[in-house]
């Protein structure tokens, strides 16, 4: 076809592969999205966690120190 100078579009073809690429490439941004995503909603819970230890710990020194004192 291209050979002879007529294009997929000219003969009524439509060519779609710039439209399958483009969704191909949303599609693993999509899936790469998700996964940053739940990296972050991890990294959240972790923080989240570490703060509520620290928190107790803190709890404990002040509850100990002041059984101490009397």
């Amino acid at each position: 076809m291209r050979k002879n100078g007529e294009s997929p579009a000219n003969m009524g073809m439509a060519d779609d592969l710039p439209m399958r690429l483009a969704a191909e490439q949303l599609h693993a941004l999509a899936g790469m999205s998700q996964k940053v995503q739940e990296a972050i909603v991890h990294s959240q819970k972790a923080f989240e966690h570490q703060h509520l230890l620290a928190g107790r710990a803190l709890l404990r020194k002040v509850v100990k120190g002041w059984l101490g004192v009397k």
